[in-house]
């Protein structure tokens, strides 16, 4: 099969050159979405590391950089590696945009439409995977706030379990559809997204680093042991609002916002609240500018928030994740990630 490789630069065995020593100075020599194929111990497989898909996660660009320019070793089989939204993560002020202004989020084109820019670097990055044949795809991310490290997939089988546990001891099983590459999992390619924690902390750049090694370093994939202490979550819903929806953060209503979502809502990541907690306060008495859509397509806001006398509410005791106290990630993206939480 013919390899589009108008968007994505091609460097194979990237170790035997000399890199900055500094991952923005690394950055600034790609300058384009790159692609290196390193070879591995075992020729007749390649497993695929994806990162950057968001120009303000630089735990992955991190990790990577590390590897080659400290602590290269021969990974067990030949390896992919794709750095993707170069350019968003080089506007200043660098690693602040998740996606430029008017440009499609990368993370939500996997499933098309391949007709514009975002699309386009979609559809290489799929053509270079379907051409390569990986036997795993890991996606690494960072968190949109501040919490603790976790993975998302859409599948609960052992594979799966295996290749997040290389990473992290939380698994969040997922049917929402946004059109992320972890989706690939449909074509019989178990593919993770690693969530390493907030973007700003030395922990997720350890969590990215330390699950990097051992990705590259384990010979077989699917014959490591799942630890016990993997916990899985099943049925995560997103609870957005919408377009144009004025948020703050603070710690008692603004009156020019439409949301005011309390202060130190981010100490909530993958904590427990139950329906006597506010989350924050409304302009007006009612659900309007929520939505919340479980996997069925239908708006599920009531069976897990309410709103009372202007504040926001859980319903039933629900877990959350995926906070963020950037309002525009919050408003074009999802307020947070919540799944119900079983009784005992």
């Amino acid at each position: 099969m013919p390899v589009n490789r108008r968007l994505l630069h091609v460097i194979e065995n990237p170790q035997l050159q000399q890199w900055p020593t500094t991952p923005e100075l690394f950055l600034e020599q790609l300058s384009y979405p790159t692609l290196f194929w390193i070879q591995g111990k075992d020729t007749s497989r390649h497993r695929a590391i994806v990162t950057l898909l968001h120009g303000n996660e630089p735990s992955g660009l991190i990790a990577i950089h590390k590897w080659l320019t400290h602590s290269f070793f021969t990974p067990a089989v030949n390896t992919i590696i794709i750095i993707a939204a170069v350019q968003t993560a080089l506007t200043s002020p660098r690693f602040s945009y998740r996606h430029l202004p008017h440009i499609r989020d990368l993370n939500r084109c996997f499933n098309g439409p391949y007709d514009d820019l975002a699309g386009f670097l979609a559809e290489s990055i799929l053509t270079h995977l379907d051409h390569y044949q990986p036997e795993a795809i890991i996606d690494i991310h960072n968190t949109s706030g501040k919490g603790p490290d976790f993975s998302v997939s859409i599948s609960a089988d052992q594979q799966h379990q295996q290749l997040v546990s290389l990473f992290t001891n939380q698994m969040i099983i997922t049917e929402i559809k946004l059109g992320a590459l972890m989706e690939l999992s449909e074509r019989s390619v178990p593919s993770v997204t690693i969530e390493c924690g907030g973007a700003n902390c030395n922990t997720s750049h350890a969590v990215a680093y330390q699950g990097l090694l051992r990705y590259l370093q384990e010979e077989n994939l699917y014959s490591t042991v799942i630890p016990k202490a993997l916990e899985i979550m099943y049925h995560p819903v997103r609870l957005q609002v919408k377009e144009n929806t004025i948020i703050n953060y603070a710690s008692q209503y603004c009156s020019y916002t439409d949301l005011t979502l309390r202060e130190d809502i981010e100490q909530f990541n993958f904590g427990v609240i139950t329906p006597e907690m506010p989350l924050g306060w409304t302009k007006h008495n009612s659900r309007g500018i929520f939505q919340l859509l479980n996997a069925a397509g239908k708006n599920a806001f009531e069976e897990y928030f309410c709103i009372k006398e202007h504040t926001l509410y859980p319903t039933q005791t629900l877990k959350l994740f995926m906070i963020t106290r950037n309002p525009t990630i919050a408003v074009e993206d999802c307020l947070l990630y919540a799944v119900k939480v079983p009784p005992l």
